[in-house]
């Protein structure tokens, strides 16, 4: 029974940091999609004040 236990204990300390793990990868991916978004928006704004001006030329 104590080697059942301890091994449910390891099993439950290995799924925590993998948990933690994935926490800090949601965090940066998180972050990188928020970068990514800004970046597309100045794209976007950047291809319309371009193409105001070739229809203004």
């Amino acid at each position: 029974m104590d080697n059942e236990k301890k091994a449910l204990e390891e099993r439950i300390q290995e799924l925590n940091e993998r948990i933690t793990k994935l926490e800090l990868i949601i965090s940066i991916n998180t972050k990188s999609i928020k970068n990514n978004s800004n970046a597309i928006i100045a794209l976007a704004v950047t291809v319309i004040l371009l193409s105001i001006r070739l229809m203004s030329v």
